[in-house]
């Protein structure tokens, strides 16, 4: 640049998001300068505006309430909205027009969305209900699943599995499996259990399984084989084995389960995450979403003095943290292990000695024996 004096408008618009000049100097090695990130923030969001809304009131329909959850089609020709109000909102991204109106899907509000296909999707609601839907028929659903017995707040489907992973607020997380039916429900299994458990996600290649809790904690799932999880679970309480980590002090019924966290295991294997940025004392993890291709997890708390909430993103990649959990100021903080066990000494055997005789009383008259110590 020399002596040349450049605005900081002409400045900033070299760092633009797809500017040679910025990749030149990056692939140089140099260092970009104060306030380019900036600009390539505003360069890459700037067009990011609404184009179109839709309000009930103006389009002389029932009340939705909040707007709880939204989800495309697979192919992004349908967003299916769930309301608090009972209903499900069906529109079409391309005219954004709304072509369809379930009223009443649930007994109670919708809570979340996701298809499974491009024809089926799933909701759940505070009812304590799945609901099955086919877009080609929406007068009623194809079925309700029955299971949980509290709030179902989201639901996620593993495609290499073909099943539906649903978690609600009793602390259950269920696997249901769509292609085999019985009278009344699918089959379904209870795979985990979690005091606590507010959100249940699955990456996009149903590989890790990411859950948080009302104390502020993460808990990945590496390696996930829904098949075998209740299996290797059973009986973990993370909150359990958590505050043996903080205390450490150890606790034998929650150290029986080191070997969830051991880095050598093939499947299921439990890392904590709960790596908040500093005055963010994380008590309510209360909103949990997975980047597309499952690079990271945000998630939405409210700090341990309800004075404030936080958007945070995690690393959740296998191998970002090396041990038990990612937690502040330190990448390891691994539980108490047991102490060995102390083996009692064994007395040793002494050698039988034959008692000495007496020796025999001296004749009267006769003089006393000299004694051994005596010269």
């Amino acid at each position: 640049m020399g002596s040349k004096t450049i605005r900081d408008s002409t400045f900033m618009a070299k760092y633009s998001a797809y500017s040679p000049y910025r990749l030149i100097r990056q692939e140089s090695g140099f260092d970009n300068p104060i306030g380019a990130s900036d600009a390539m923030a505003r360069s890459l969001y700037c067009g990011m505006k609404p184009i179109a809304s839709w309000d009930c009131e103006q389009a002389n329909a029932l009340p939705t309430g909040g707007v709880f959850n939204l989800e495309f089609s697979p192919e992004g020709s349908l967003l299916v909205a769930a309301c608090e109000k009972k209903s499900i909102q069906i529109f079409d991204p391309l005219t954004h027009q709304r072509i369809h109106s379930v009223n009443g899907a649930h007994s109670d509000c919708v809570n979340c969305v996701k298809f499974l296909d491009g024809r089926m999707f799933a909701t759940c609601s505070d009812d304590t209900t799945i609901a099955l839907w086919d877009v080609r028929n929406l007068k009623k659903k194809i079925r309700s699943l029955l299971g949980h017995s509290n709030w179902v707040k989201n639901i996620e489907f593993s495609v290499k599995d073909k099943l539906l992973v649903t978690s609600g607020l009793d602390g259950s997380i269920y696997t249901w499996d769509i292609n085999s039916y019985t009278e009344f429900n699918l089959v379904y299994q209870r795979v985990f259990h979690a005091s606590g458990l507010m959100r249940c996600r699955l990456s996009p290649d149903a590989r890790q399984m990411v859950m948080c809790t009302t104390g502020g904690l993460l808990v990945i799932i590496h390696d996930l084989n829904l098949s075998t999880l209740a299996q290797h679970l059973h009986g973990f309480k993370p909150n359990l084995y958590r505050l043996m980590q903080m205390s450490q002090q150890l606790i034998p019924i929650a150290a029986m389960y080191d070997h969830l966290f051991d880095l050598k295991r093939t499947e299921n294997r439990v890392e904590f995450v709960s790596d908040f940025p500093d005055g963010n004392d994380a008590e309510v993890v209360s909103a949990l979403q997975i980047h597309p291709q499952g690079w990271s997890a945000l998630s939405r708390n409210i700090s341990h003095d309800d004075r404030s909430e936080w958007s945070c993103i995690h690393d959740i990649q296998a191998g970002a943290g090396a041990g038990h959990s990612r937690d502040k100021g330190t990448r390891d903080r691994s539980p108490p292990r047991r102490p060995a066990p102390r083996r009692r000494a064994r007395p040793r055997a002494r050698p039988y000695r034959q008692p000495r005789p007496a020796p025999a009383a001296p004749a009267a008259g006769s003089p006393a024996p000299a004694s051994a110590s005596q010269p």
